[in-house]
């Protein structure tokens, strides 16, 4: 532990919280200034400046708003390997506020890169649930050939990340019902992916017939939510190019897992 100059601390590329944190700073601030830095951020050493792993918070009450030349630190080594920089940044975010959606994103595409695609090994890299990795990864679990798909306007973002995560792991079925899915009408469409999700081990035949077996879906009518639910609705479905049909099935679906 020691103190360290602000002025030679930086942001560390593994840091899951992309943006700045501002939420509360100059609460935070106060504490710091009344009752002194509880918790040290967390730094790398690197050739005479400090990478910032966690406590970015912290950091910029001390730096932005006490205005102060050094803060208190646990230093880490310059040996330490990214995934352990990484699952440090993560843990101790987790420990302190749940971090936002964007945050488990990126931490989750860093690990994805890391470790070859493998799905799993970032699931348990994060100790999330597969399901849950998929869900993170979902444009990166789309293969290269739905992808074109997308891009030649043959089928939308939305039913390629549905068609992925539920027929994953296999990549050669995803792409048979990617192209089963480009001459049906919508709703058929979306039952050949309830089907895909149902049984995922079926050959792409037997997950088409047991499609044209389930029954239709329900348009609920009159629902209403407040204007500031919707704007982020909204603001996701245009920053994901997902459709809000399926952000708000899979948020109600989410909802009734946690309430069991």
């Amino acid at each position: 532990m020691a103190k360290i100059p602000v002025d030679k601390i930086f942001i560390s590329k593994y840091n899951i919280r992309k943006s700045e944190p501002t939420k509360d700073l100059e609460e935070l601030a106060k504490s710091i200034r009344d009752i002194g830095l509880i918790n040290p951020i967390l730094v790398i050493e690197r050739n005479g400046k400090y990478e910032l792993i966690a406590g970015q918070r912290r950091f910029r009450a001390v730096r932005d708003i006490l205005k102060e030349e050094e803060i208190e630190a646990k230093i880490l080594p310059p040996t330490i390997d990214e995934t352990t920089a990484l699952i440090y940044s993560l843990s101790e975010n987790l420990q302190k506020r749940e971090p936002k959606r964007a945050d488990y994103v990126r931490a989750a595409e860093i690990l994805y890169e890391k470790y070859g695609e493998d799905v799993e090994k970032v699931a348990e890299v994060l100790h999330i649930p597969v399901k849950k990795a998929m869900d993170l990864l979902k444009k990166h679990i789309v293969p290269i050939e739905v992808a074109k798909l997308v891009d030649k306007g043959k089928l939308s973002w939305t039913k390629a990340m549905q068609l992925a995560e539920a027929a994953w792991p296999d990549k050669e079925k995803i792409i048979e019902l990617a192209n089963e899915l480009i001459n049906m009408p919508t709703t058929r469409a979306k039952k050949v992916i309830r089907a895909a999700t149902i049984n995922p081990k079926a050959s792409t035949k037997e997950i088409i017939t047991l499609a044209d077996s389930l029954p239709d879906t329900i348009r609920l009518r009159n629902v209403e939510i407040s204007k500031e639910v919707y704007d982020a609705i909204k603001k996701y479905a245009k920053q994901t190019n997902t459709d809000i049909s399926y952000i708000v099935e899979e948020a109600l679906k989410a909802w009734l897992e946690y309430r069991g």
